[in-house]
C-alpha cells in the first residue's frame, strides 16, 4: 500500500522563489517578465517535485492520508471519511496556509523481526518519503489564509480533494481542490 499523506504549511521562502518575478509591473531593471510570471504566477495549478528541506517551511497541521494506492486491487482511491473525496486534517498552529507538501508512505510487506504493523497474519513495515534525502511534491494555494490561535482552538480544519483520472486536463494525472473552514 502506497499512502499519499499531506501537510499543510507556510512557506514564504518558496512562495517568493516560484512566484511573480518583478515589481508590480512584473519588469526587472524595465526588463517586462509577464511570459515568465505566466508561468510562475500558476504554481497553485501544478506541483514542484523538491526536497522541500531546500526552503524554510513551517508546518500548520500534522500530516493526514489524502489517497491510497492499493497494489493487490491495483486502484487508488480518496481518502475521505463521508464518501465525498474530501479528506481533512486540522490546523494545529497558527499562521499563513501557503501551500501543502505532499509526500509518500508505503507499507511494505517484511519478516515479522521487522514488522511495525500486522494485519491479517501479514507483517508490515514502514517507509516514508518525508525525510530530507527524498523529494516530495509541493503545491501551492492560490490564496494563502491566515490562521489565527482563535482558529486553531475553534478547530480550523484543511480539506483536500484528491482526484485521479485518464480524463484530467492539464499537465499532470491528478487533480487537488483546497478549502480551509475556520
Amino acid at each position: 500500500v502506497a499512502i499519499l499523506m499531506a501537510v499543510v504549511v507556510e512557506c514564504e521562502d518558496f512562495c517568493k522563489a516560484y512566484g511573480q518575478v518583478g515589481d508590480s509591473k512584473e519588469k526587472v531593471v524595465d526588463f517586462d517578465h509577464t511570459p515568465v510570471n505566466f508561468f510562475g504566477n500558476r504554481y497553485h495549478t501544478y506541483d514542484v517535485s523538491l526536497p522541500v528541506s531546500e526552503y524554510k517551511y513551517k508546518a500548520l497541521s500534522d500530516a493526514f492520508c489524502v489517497a491510497k494506492l492499493l497494489y493487490d486491487e491495483v486502484k487508488i482511491e480518496a481518502a475521505d471519511e463521508k464518501g465525498d473525496g474530501w479528506s481533512s486534517g486540522k490546523i494545529t498552529r497558527p499562521g499563513k496556509c501557503q501551500g501543502v507538501i505532499f509526500y509518500v508512505d508505503y507499507l511494505c510487506r517484511v519478516s515479522k523481526e521487522k514488522a511495525t504493523h500486522q494485519k491479517d497474519g501479514v507483517h508490515y513495515a514502514s517507509i516514508t518519503s518525508s525525510t530530507a534525502s527524498h523529494r516530495q511534491v509541493v503545491r501551492k494555494l492560490q490564496s494563502p489564509t491566515i490562521v489565527t490561535e482563535a482558529d486553531v482552538q475553534k478547530g480550523a480544519t484543511f480539506f483536500c480533494k484528491t482526484s485521479f483520472d485518464d480524463d484530467i486536463h492539464g499537465i499532470e494525472d491528478h487533480c487537488f481542490a483546497f478549502k480551509i473552514l475556520k
